[in-house]
């Protein structure tokens, strides 16, 4: 359990951080 939520948490990590890249790109 603890590794699926380990995936999980850098699954969404990494998603959050390409999101947020994206919508700074995007104001600039």
């Amino acid at each position: 359990m603890q590794k699926i939520k380990k995936q999980v948490t850098t699954f969404l990590e990494k998603w959050l951080d390409k999101s947020i890249r994206q919508y700074v790109g995007a104001m600039d």
